[in-house]
């Protein structure tokens, strides 16, 4: 099932002859509904978990190694989640070297040359 977006309830249409009060409760409504709607699009950020997105350049198919020393316990997860010049990843891969280090490697499209930069998260257990 897809979670549509939050339409913020204002003054207009049926509230506009609402007392001036219904604002104090509009206002932390649309808040934490945006909240609900956020979380169950899958959307998390990542202040509400065991996690951390860190930036880092990365080059075609070698391997490198990051300390997760900003997670709890050992990673459990580790993802792309963009690369800034807009580059398809074809491949990735990672693995947990200890309890503070994982490697990771990735594949771009057409192979390019030179450093790109990625922002991964890295989420633990």
């Amino acid at each position: 099932m897809k979670i549509s977006n939050w339409t913020r309830l204002t003054r207009d249409g049926r509230l506009a002859e609402a007392p001036e009060w219904i604002d104090d409760l509009i206002d932390p409504l649309n808040e934490q509904m945006e909240n609900l709607t956020t979380a169950l699009q899958g959307r998390l950020g990542v202040e509400n978990e065991n996690a951390v997105v860190i930036e880092l350049g990365l080059n075609h198919d070698t391997p490198i190694a990051i300390t997760t020393s900003d997670v709890r316990g050992q990673a459990t997860e580790v993802r792309v989640i963009q690369v800034d010049d807009g580059s398809a990843v074809v491949g990735f891969a990672w693995q947990v070297v200890s309890e503070s280090e994982v490697t990771v490697r990735v594949l771009f499209e057409d192979a390019p040359p030179g450093t790109k930069t990625v922002r991964l998260k890295i989420r633990g257990e």
